[in-house]
């Protein structure tokens, strides 16, 4: 039986790239003919909000990029499916297909990508993914690092995370 997506059905961790824009979805990434349209679908509603949202995000539709994609996926998924069709369902979604709804122009911009998926943590009956999508400008001397992100982390945890990470650095 399939659950509501709620915090408790999501992984406590969340990852995005280092120095980058960053924003995450709740859903199931579909990379099979008819519901890889119905998740580009719903990640390209997502954008329009984020560039309504936030002006920044068209600074980067011509910019050659680096991109980290982090999806965390129930048992049975996480064993059947490819990283490389997550990666191509999210790619479609973020350029450019004769849609107002998209963050860059074409996806040969993005220079690195780098694709992370995760065994999600609790609630394995769920259906409900999480991903993370993360973008930043490209810069050859940045490392494609991945980072505990403070969304879902009170700022106590986030001090204590962020400082004992740094001292590894």
């Amino acid at each position: 039986m399939k659950t509501k997506h709620n915090r408790k059905n999501c992984s406590e961790d969340y990852y995005i790239l280092k120095d980058s824009k960053s924003f995450g979805l709740l859903l199931e990434v579909k990379s099979y003919y008819f519901g890889k349209k119905e998740t580009i679908s719903k990640i390209k509603t997502h954008i329009e909000y984020e560039k309504r949202n936030d002006l920044t995000w068209k600074n980067i539709e011509e910019e050659k990029l680096d991109v980290a994609i982090v999806i965390h996926v129930n048992k049975k998924r996480y064993n059947t499916q490819d990283v490389d069709n997550i990666a191509k369902v999210i790619l479609d979604a973020l350029k450019n297909n004769s849609s107002k709804s998209y963050l860059i122009k074409d996806d040969s911009q993005i220079i690195r990508l780098l694709v992370y998926k995760k065994l999600r943590a609790c609630s394995e009956n769920s259906d409900t993914d999480q991903v993370s999508i993360s973008i930043r400008k490209h810069d050859p001397k940045k490392e494609m690092k991945l980072i505990r992100s403070f969304t879902l982390i009170n700022k106590k945890e986030w001090e204590k995370y962020s400082n004992k990470n740094d001292t590894k650095n």
